[in-house]
C-alpha cells in the first residue's frame, strides 16, 4: 500500500505560467521561510506543529485528549513468539526517542499539550482549495464577492486556487475570509474559520504584489 501511495502524483495543472516568473517565486518561497518548514521532495518535513505555534483551531487537534487513558506504549510481540499465541506472549516494547515522544504527545494532544496539526505537503495545491486544515481559506474568482465558504461553497461556487492562495499568505485578505466565515453560524460551529498560519508573505513582510503572483505561480506548478 506504502508503495503504491508513493507512486501516485497529482495530474499535470496545463498552466502556463513565464518560467522566469516561477523561478522568482522559488526564490520568494526560499526568502520568506516557507522552505523552512515545506522543503525537500514533498515539500513538507512531515512534523506536527504546536496550536500555540500556528495558531489555528484547536478543537480537531484536541480530538483525542480524552482518550489519553487508554493509550499504553508501542509494543510489539517477541519476534519468536509462534502463531496461535501462547497464554503469555513475550511483549517488548518500542523504544522511542524524545522527538518521537514529544511529536506523539502532540499528535494526540497529549501530556498536557492542547495538539498539534501535522505541515502539509504543498504538492497539487492546484486541485485541493480550500486550504487549512478546517478547509476555511476559500476565495473565488471575484475578490470582492466570493471570498470564504459562505462566498464560494455555500454559495455553490468552486474556490479559486490562486485567489485562494492568495488569502493563505495576504493579511488583509486573510482578515476578510475570517470574518465572513465568523458570520456564519453554522461554520462557527462546526469551528470553521480560516485562521492559523500567519506566515504573511504581503507588505507587510516586505514583499510586493507582483512577488505574491510569482510565489503563487511557483506554488501552483511546483508538481508539474
Amino acid at each position: 500500500m506504502s508503495a503504491f501511495m508513493n507512486s501516485l502524483h497529482p495530474p499535470k495543472t496545463n498552466i502556463k505560467s513565464d518560467e522566469k516568473k516561477v523561478e522568482e517565486g522559488r526564490r520568494v518561497f526560499v526568502k520568506a521561510g516557507c522552505i523552512t518548514c515545506h522543503g525537500g521532495n514533498y515539500l513538507t518535513n512531515n512534523k506536527l506543529i504546536p496550536v500555540e505555534e500556528i495558531k489555528t483551531d484547536t478543537s480537531r487537534a484536541k480530538g483525542f485528549q480524552a482518550a489519553e487513558n487508554y493509550f499504553s506504549l508501542p509494543s510489539i510481540y517477541d519476534p519468536s513468539t509462534p502463531v496461535p499465541l501462547p497464554e503469555n506472549p513475550v511483549v517488548m516494547e518500542i523504544p522511542l526517542t524524545k522527538e518521537q515522544n514529544e511529536q506523539l504527545r502532540l499528535g494526540w494532544a497529549q501530556g498536557g499539550t492542547n495538539g498539534a496539526y501535522k505541515t502539509t505537503s504543498l504538492i497539487g495545491l492546484n486541485w485541493s482549495a480550500p486550504y487549512l486544515h478546517d478547509g476555511g481559506v476559500a476565495v473565488g474568482k471575484d475578490l470582492v464577492n466570493e471570498v470564504g465558504v459562505p462566498g464560494t461553497i455555500l454559495s455553490n461556487k468552486k474556490p479559486d486556487p490562486r485567489n485562494s492562495l492568495l488569502a493563505m499568505i495576504d493579511s488583509s485578505l486573510r482578515k476578510k475570509v475570517i470574518k465572513t466565515n465568523n458570520e456564519n453560524h453554522n461554520l462557527k460551529t462546526a469551528h470553521i474559520s480560516g485562521k492559523g498560519h500567519e506566515f504573511w508573505v504581503d507588505s507587510s513582510t516586505g514583499f510586493t504584489k507582483e512577488q505574491q503572483q510569482a510565489l503563487i505561480d511557483y506554488l501552483l506548478k511546483v508538481s508539474d
